[in-house]
């Protein structure tokens, strides 16, 4: 079993010991599908800015929704497994609800994650988030820091895919 894969009600506790240690808190919320230097990249320059680096990792569901039934190429164990053996990734939780694309469900659920987990920092790339306003909004009103990462590597997994092909 993978030690860095919490459900969520164990990443809270987790949480809470941390933050009594007055350790910052990182989240990154996403899909990991093909680990490529950006997505590398990307993750270093989080944990830099935070102690404790946790990554919410999207279900097989939710990205055949948002990126065709092709996808994912990797499947959430998988991903998982690949992430959890990063050494700048500290917990990965798995996003559990199905939404259908652009669901008002998922906004709240990301709301409700965002006052549940209470972290310092959100990490995300205004170029490739395809939700980056809703994590504006979100930042500003949970009271937190919205932290953008420059694209350092001209890829994405759907690039990768596609050369591939």
């Amino acid at each position: 079993m993978q030690k860095k894969l919490l459900k969520l009600d164990e990443l809270i506790k987790k949480i809470s010991n941390h933050k009594s240690s007055n350790k910052k808190i990182g989240l990154i919320t996403g899909c990991f599908d093909v680990l490529h230097a950006g997505h590398i990249h990307f993750i270093q320059q989080a944990r830099k800015q935070s102690d404790v680096l946790i990554i919410g990792l999207e279900n097989d569901f939710n990205i055949k929704r948002s990126k065709g039934l092709d996808r994912p190429i990797h499947n959430f164990d998988q991903r998982s497994l690949v992430l959890s053996e990063l050494k700048s990734v500290t917990y990965i939780f798995k996003i559990e609800p199905e939404f259908e694309q652009f669901d008002e469900r998922a906004e709240n659920y990301y709301d409700s994650l965002l006052q549940t987990i209470k972290p310092d920092y959100l990490f995300s790339n205004s170029e490739t988030d395809k939700h980056i306003d809703q994590k504006i909004k979100k930042s500003s009103s949970n009271n937190l820091k919205l932290v953008l990462i420059d694209r350092q590597h001209d890829t994405s997994s759907s690039a990768i895919i596609k050369k591939l092909s």
